[in-house]
């Protein structure tokens, strides 16, 4: 097995570096990638954060015309969209499959991608010993296409010991007969112990609290951004020969803190190579770079609208109103929608106009920046962590600052009883039909054998993604007291 390419002190010393010293670090990191595949064999993943901004400013600085390629989900913010069509070589992406397509195919996206996957495959095992179980048969080993990742969330070592037989079992496509995601859902997966199993509950893998899923009347699971983002990329990246480099951060996630350790800033090693460059950034650093760039960044604005009209900023008319389209007094360093970069003074346990070192140019950086809008703007719609979210949260912002994206989120799901199919099986329409109408036909025919009724409890009527009777279920089922 090769050996890290970092240790958990080395990211330590390095956040504890100057901003200067990042800056510096990155850049050669960028040019060591570039060096190796060259300006037309890369490309910055650019999805109008102040993460990806901040990185595509750092590239453009020394290689100005390297593409950038932005994902249209649809799920962005309205200003992240805009932000990003004024910027030059920009290719745009459109995933195959719109985000309510997906929740209907796949299920909705809540709590996390470890969660929602365990609740996935959970739900499916379950499912297939119903089916078993209605036809009396013994239960045979479900088959699955073989992936490594799999191996991980079973709990399978792959790494140390490539030999082992659940592990080659599992490149056949052969999965253990008892579901550990199931095991780890209901908090009986057992702790292991350098590999040896022991009589000890998994604490790690105990994700009991979350059982109750198993009896949602929706699906929950984690492939809205493996259709969306992850399939739409790899596509990209496949077709044009190009080698990614993204604005991730080890401060992000344990999951990324491993995967610097495992393979550094650039992963040349990688079997789908990615770069990092600014891994060992924190969301500080990112705030003070902003703050310390302001007019750097919004003159490079300028060139980069200029370049993408071919013409100065000041005869860019907006041919609705007649007015410059880009004022340049109103641009800013970053999308709208994250507001000013002010002081965090309840961080820094100060009041709002305190005075201390910093107003007297003594540890100028120390103080803690934050943004007065988002402070991060992923996909809108994501419900990934929002039960962790104090008031007021994600839904409650943007009811307020964004309410017709609001309104379509929570409206459209409805509580349905009853689906009626005829003798040949073909499912009769009650969209022209009240509940009471359909409650009282559904009562009067019960033993009627020309018809069949069943129940069903959720769907969505294509006015919206009916998350207000999804959270509502969450709240009442699982205790989580999620705000809208």
């Amino acid at each position: 097995m090769a050996e890290n390419k970092h240790t958990l002190s080395d990211l330590y010393q390095m956040q504890s570096l100057s901003l200067d010293s990042k800056i510096s670090m990155t850049r050669r990191r960028i040019q060591g990638w570039i060096d190796e595949f060259g300006e037309d064999g890369v490309y910055v993943s650019f999805s109008g954060g102040k993460d990806s901004t901040v990185l595509l400013h750092l590239v453009r600085q020394d290689y100005p015309n390297i593409k950038a390629v932005f994902i249209d989900t649809g799920l962005e913010y309205p200003e992240i969209r805009q932000f990003v069509r004024t910027f030059s070589n920009v290719d745009i992406l459109i995933p195959k499959m719109n985000f309510r397509q997906v929740i209907e195919k796949y299920g909705y996206p809540f709590i996390s991608k470890e969660v929602s996957e365990t609740v996935d495959y959970a739900r499916r095992y379950v499912k297939a010993l119903e089916a078993w179980k209605k036809e009396n048969e013994p239960i045979p080993e479900s088959k699955m296409p073989y992936d490594p990742q799999m191996a991980d969330l079973l709990g399978i070592e792959r790494r140390a010991n490539k030999e082992n037989p659940e592990y080659q079992n599992l490149k056949n496509g052969i999965m253990p007969k008892e579901n550990v995601r199931y095991q780890i859902l209901c908090g009986t997966f057992r702790h292991k112990e350098k590999g040896e199993q022991t009589d000890e509950i998994s604490k790690m893998y105990n994700k009991s609290k979350y059982k109750f899923f198993l009896d949602a009347p929706f699906e929950i699971s984690s492939m809205c951004c493996k259709v969306m983002k992850n399939q739409p990329i790899k596509e990209y990246a496949k077709k044009n020969n190009r080698k990614p480099i993204t604005a991730q951060m080890a401060c992000e996630s344990k999951l990324r803190t491993q995967h610097w350790i495992i393979n550094g800033c650039n992963g040349f090693e990688m079997k789908s190579p990615i770069s990092n460059p600014m891994a060992f950034w924190t969301e500080q650093d990112i705030l003070q770079y902003i703050s310390a760039n302001r007019e750097l960044l919004i003159d490079w604005r300028i060139r980069e609208i200029e370049k993408l009209h071919g013409c100065p900023i000041s005869e860019i008319i907006d041919t609705k109103t007649g007015l410059p389209a880009f004022p340049v007094d109103s641009l800013t360093p970053i999308a709208s929608v994250y507001g000013d970069i002010v002081v965090d003074y309840a961080s820094c346990g100060q009041i709002p106009g305190q005075i201390d070192f910093s107003d007297m140019g003594y540890l100028e950086n120390e103080r803690s920046l934050k943004t007065t809008g988002c402070s991060r703007t992923g996909c809108m719609f994501c419900g990934y962590g929002c039960h962790l979210e104090k008031s007021p949260n994600r839904f409650e912002k943007m009811k307020i600052t964004h309410p017709k994206q609001y309104d379509y989120i929570m409206r459209g799901g409805h509580w349905r009883k009853y689906r009626i199919f005829n003798f040949k099986g073909e499912e009769i329409s009650l969209r022209h039909c009240t509940h009471e109408q359909i409650e009282r036909w559904a009562e009067n025919n019960r033993e009627n054998i020309r018809f069949k009724i069943e129940k069903e409890d959720f769907y969505l009527d294509g006015t919206g993604l009916g998350y207000k009777e999804v959270i509502d279920w969450i709240n009442e089922n699982g205790g989580m007291g999620i705000l809208y």
